[in-house]
């Protein structure tokens, strides 16, 4: 995975580094992730609504009040 948070000389190199970009969590069915989702979204946190991924998951993402993200999935 690549990000703006991957160091410019690790990205180049095509190296790979420890950490993480994300995590995603299973909330159990599509109509969960858009009830957490809209909540989410008032909250402010909601950073790409619902969708059905090219991949077949159905997925929205949300970022933590101090910036990490989060896929929810159904």
């Amino acid at each position: 995975m690549t990000g703006p948070w991957v160091p410019e000389d690790i990205a180049r190199a095509g190296a790979e580094a420890p950490g993480w970009a994300h995590i995603a969590v299973s909330v159990g069915s599509q109509d969960a992730v858009d009830v957490l989702a809209r909540r989410l979204d008032e909250d402010g946190l909601l950073v790409s609504q619902p969708r059905t991924t090219g991949d077949g998951y159905y997925k929205a993402g949300a970022r933590t009040p101090d910036g990490s993200l989060v896929e929810i999935t159904s």
